[in-house]
């Protein structure tokens, strides 16, 4: 399975916006991310199943499982699925239920059934808004606008990476305009949670 490490940094409002200023923008998107669970036992493997909606793109279910988290750098199995374009508004369109032998293929299919996920209910959506930054040198920083279900806003900064020198240099960059960055304790789909009272 493919591996994605990533180093995603707690900011504020004001730290995003200095963090803008370290490249220049390359794009933004609007995205509609929508989690699945079966009980929230997929949370208790350290998995996440979500689909991930962009306007003018094919709808794509993303599977991870989490392999390692040492403070700010966090290494995922990913798997992905194209759902294909017009997935969809949230309420209308998306799935409540995703029966994972009939509706899944390939290796998000057999990864779920393997860990023995069968039907999965969707538990609720996310807004996010991403900037994708280019820094001087080539290297790319995404900086989130995230709003939750109870009206919550959060912003953080996600490294994508293999090369750890390279990740080190943008955590780097991004601490000498935001000093007070700090390591995510979780991810979107923690927070969603959390808004949603469920821990």
């Amino acid at each position: 399975m493919p591996l994605e490490t990533e180093v995603k940094l707690e900011l504020d409002a004001a730290g995003a916006a200095r963090v803008m200023t370290l490249g220049s923008v390359e794009r933004r998107d609007d995205q509609l991310n929508v989690y699945y669970d079966d009980a929230w036992r997929l949370s208790a493997h350290g998995m996440t199943v979500r689909v991930r909606l962009v306007r003018g793109a094919p709808a794509v279910l993303t599977a991870k499982v989490l392999q390692s988290w040492d403070g700010y750098r966090r290494t995922m199995q990913e798997l992905e699925m194209t759902l294909g374009h017009g997935f969809g508004r949230p309420s209308r369109t998306v799935p409540r239920a995703i029966d994972v032998g009939r509706d899944l293929t390939g290796s998000v299919r057999n990864a779920l059934i393997e860990a023995g996920f069968h039907a999965l209910d969707r538990v609720g959506w996310v807004r996010n808004l991403r900037t994708v930054v280019a820094l001087p040198g080539g290297q790319h920083i995404e900086i989130d606008r995230t709003r939750l279900p109870d009206g919550t806003i959060s912003y953080e900064v996600e490294i994508e990476t293999e090369d750890r020198e390279a990740s080190d240099r943008a955590v780097t960059l991004v601490r000498g305009v935001v000093p007070t960055a700090a390591p995510s304790p979780m991810g979107k789909y923690g927070r969603l949670r959390r808004a949603l009272r469920t821990d």
